[in-house]
C-alpha cells in the first residue's frame, strides 16, 4: 500500500493510476473505498471522510467506480473471494426485498450488495453474484 496525502486531489491521482489498468470493480472497490483503501488512509475520521463524500473528487471516483461496474468483471480475471454470511431478518422486510428484488429485475443476492454499498457511501448500481 502506498501512502496518500490527505488531499482529495491525490486520492484521484491513485484512483486514475489504478483505474488506467481497467480492475474490476471489485479490485477498484476494495483498493480505493476498502477498509484500507486510499479513501481511508487518506481521511481516516468519519468527519474528514464525511467531508470528503461531499467533494467534486469524490464524485469523480464514484464515476470511474460506476464505468467499471458497467464493463462487468468479464474484463478481468475474479481474484476476489466472495464469503457468505447469514442475516436474520423479519418475514417482512425478507419478503420486501424480494419484491424489490423482482422489480429490479436481479437477484436478492445482488440487491443486498447494491445496498450494502450505498450504506458504505458509494453510490450506483453493483456487480455482483446473482
Amino acid at each position: 500500500m502506498q501512502t496518500v496525502d490527505t488531499t482529495p486531489s491525490e486520492v484521484v491521482r491513485l484512483a486514475e493510476e489504478l483505474f488506467s489498468r481497467r480492475p474490476s470493480w471489485v479490485d477498484f472497490f476494495r483498493e480505493i473505498f476498502g477498509w484500507d483503501g486510499a479513501v481511508m488512509r487518506a481521511f481516516p475520521t468519519p468527519d474528514d471522510r464525511e467531508a470528503f463524500r461531499e467533494t467534486e473528487e469524490y464524485g469523480r471516483l464514484n464515476a470511474m467506480l460506476d464505468e467499471l461496474r458497467e464493463e462487468g468483471e468479464s474484463n478481468a480475471p475474479r481474484r476476489e473471494p466472495t464469503s457468505t454470511i447469514t442475516v436474520r431478518l423479519p418475514r417482512a422486510l425478507h419478503e420486501s426485498l424480494l419484491e424489490e428484488a423482482a422489480q429490479s429485475r436481479m437477484s436478492l443476492n445482488r440487491l443486498c450488495i447494491v445496498k450494502l454499498t450505498q450504506v458504505l457511501g458509494v453510490p450506483g448500481e453493483a456487480a455482483g453474484s446473482s
